[in-house]
């Protein structure tokens, strides 16, 4: 089962604290450690306490499905808080005011590949944390 933490409510909300982080599209909050931890422990499907890109992919897409309210492949402002932002906006790439699984998913792949510092091709707990309190 898919848990969202509070803090991931965002876009999607940001697109998801796991980093999964995610930061925020509405109003900015960050997830706590134990939030964090949950949202980890659910992207990491095999169990090998890192996350594998498809791992982390595969979370986003579950994430922005269970945003998707209306179930057509698209977030509207409304499914994902209500305003349009700048965070919005950048992850709008076409400027229609609506964010499409790709547009919100190749947001958070970005992500990915900046907080796994090691460069190990895995974001490891601690790694997803340090980005996390960064942003």
């Amino acid at each position: 089962m898919l848990t969202i933490p509070r803090a991931c409510f965002g876009i999607v909300a940001a697109i998801c604290c796991l980093a999964l982080s995610i930061p925020a599209i509405s109003a900015k909050s960050v997830a706590t450690e134990k939030e964090l931890r949950a949202a980890f422990d659910d992207g990491d499907l095999n169990g090998d306490d890192v996350l594998e890109i498809d791992e982390y992919a595969a979370y986003m897409v579950r994430l922005f499905d269970s945003l998707d309210k209306d179930n057509n492949r698209i977030l509207t402002p409304d499914e994902v808080g209500g305003s349009v932002n700048d965070r919005f906006r950048e992850i709008d790439r076409n400027g229609d005011v609506k964010l499409s699984l790709g547009e919100a998913v190749g947001d958070k792949v970005i992500d990915f590949f900046d907080a796994d510092t090691d460069r190990s091709g895995t974001l490891s707990f601690a790694e997803l944390r340090r980005f996390e309190q960064l942003k």
